[in-house]
């Protein structure tokens, strides 16, 4: 089959200068004239060239810049169109009055503390609006992971003054009350249910810890026994403060093969076979066996496994 090269049209030079690192790339990716080919229409680069001082503002002003001077050329050269951002960004915008504030039970949760330290957001720092979005975004999620299900933001707002070089901010966020663990709820048929508990350090009643529940999915994976795994937290169905958590399990291959060749200095020519049978019975017992055949050494080696109380150690 034959390969068909199509011509790529060449782009224009946007040059941009008085910038550099994130901002110039910022703003390169935000302003429209920088995807134009060589060959775009004299009209649509004039119609997007009127656009790309402002673009260049709106891409400046999630860095803090609100006040930037710029200073746009555009010429032809080489049969192609070619742009120049001269870029001064100004004197930054800076957080002033920071008024974050927390209520309900998580006042009491000290997951919380890392999170209301003063970090990206202190007075005086250069505002950045990823800062402000991603603290807002982390409150909720570590609620989310702590069981907070009711957890609202009463208030919160973003107030930047550009003639004053300032911004505000106020957060009231409200965690409501925490959740506890609800009914641990087995869907499978692959082992016996107390085994599956067994496996899993989730116990009805106890505060919802997001990480227990990814606890239990890394020590279902590890076992060896499923294909398929979920540990799903139904908040949808919470009843009276506690949320009842969905355990689904597809088994893996029961049988298991193995084989292997090799030359080693000590043994000469090698084979090894291997059979292991990863379920039994729904007790979850193993039986694995190795065959090991050289000229100087020949010898099988079987073992039968069987869980107990705590099946990930004992």
């Amino acid at each position: 089959s034959a390969l068909l090269l199509l011509p790529v049209a060449a782009t224009a030079q946007l040059t941009i200068t008085g910038i550099d690192g994130e901002l110039e790339q910022n703003v390169r990716s935000f302003v429209s004239l920088a995807s134009e080919p060589c060959d775009a229409e004299p009209w649509r680069v004039r119609r997007r060239f009127r656009s790309l001082v402002e673009e260049a503002r709106k891409a400046l002003e999630p860095y803090g810049y609100y006040e930037p001077h710029i200073d746009a050329s555009l010429g032809a050269k080489d049969e192609c169109w070619e742009v120049s951002l001269v870029v001064d960004p100004g004197e930054p915008v800076r957080l002033r009055n920071i008024d974050i504030e927390l209520t309900g039970a998580a006042t009491r949760d000290p997951e919380f503390d890392d999170l209301l330290q003063p970090g990206t957001l202190r007075s005086g720092a250069v505002l950045r609006h990823t800062y402000y979005d991603n603290f807002k975004r982390a409150l909720q999620v570590r609620a989310a992971e702590r069981g907070y299900v009711e957890a609202i933001f009463k208030d919160s707002r973003l107030d930047i003054w550009p003639d004053e070089h300032a911004a505000d901010i106020t957060v009231r966020f409200d965690s409501g009350p925490r959740y506890r663990m609800g009914e641990i709820r087995q869907d499978q048929s692959v082992l016996e249910p107390a085994l599956v508990s067994g496996m899993m350090d989730l116990k009805p009643g106890a505060p919802f810890d997001g990480r227990e529940i990814a606890r239990a999915y890394r020590d279902l994976s590890n076992s060896g026994y499923f294909s398929r795994i979920e540990v799903v937290p139904e908040t949808d169905r919470a009843e009276d403060q506690a949320i009842p958590i969905r355990v689904s399990l597809q088994p893996a291959n029961r049988i298991e093969y193995t084989v292997g060749v090799g030359v080693s200095t000590d043994t000469g020519p090698r084979f090894r076979a291997g059979h292991r049978n990863n379920r039994i019975n729904t007790k979850g017992h193993r039986l694995i066996s190795d065959l090991s055949v050289s000229p100087v050494v020949q010898g099988i080696n079987s073992e039968y496994r069987i869980p107990l109380r705590d099946p990930r150690t004992e």
